[in-house]
């Protein structure tokens, strides 16, 4: 991929993203939360395939779109949060919502370090299998905490 191809892409995945944000907050009023995510997770996991490709070999084009479409199915991430607001006690939101960003923080700082291990021993196409992996692995931890998170008392959960 040329670098304008690269740099195109990340503008319209971008855009995209921006978008789907709006979109599924105005989505979250109308459709179920849970269902909203768990569509989500299933086309994240489907274009992550092509859009780091490590387990296939795809052209530019196919790993171009699906980029795209993965950065426009990223919208549901701002969903959890209010999945969490309106399901535990209001004593403890605060404290749950920080504690949480904080373990994601901590997560990520440890996935950016097994990439990086991945990148030296196992070179690129080894790298990005370990990418593949790793978010399979968050989009299931994800799914799970989703399925057994407890139910609220609100309409649209």
């Amino acid at each position: 991929m040329t670098p304008s191809e690269l740099g195109l892409t990340l503008l319209v995945s971008n855009l995209f993203l921006a978008f789907s944000f709006i979109l599924f907050g105005r989505l979250a009023d109308r459709v179920n939360i849970r269902k909203l995510i768990y569509g989500a997770l299933v086309t994240l996991s489907l274009s992550l395939i092509f859009t780091v490709p490590g387990f296939i070999q795809v052209g530019s084009l196919t790993s171009i779109i699906s980029t795209v479409i993965y950065a426009s199915s990223c919208g549901f991430w701002p969903l959890i949060p209010l999945l969490l607001a309106h399901s535990v006690p209001t004593e403890i939101r605060g404290l749950l919502s920080g504690m949480s960003y904080n373990i994601g923080g901590l997560m990520g700082g440890i996935t950016e370090v097994l990439t990086g291990i991945s990148m030296e021993y196992l070179g690129v196409l080894g790298m990005a299998k370990v990418i593949d992996v790793l978010n399979i692995l968050a989009f299931i931890t994800v799914f799970i905490s989703v399925i057994s998170w407890p139910r609220a008392s609100i309409q649209n959960q």
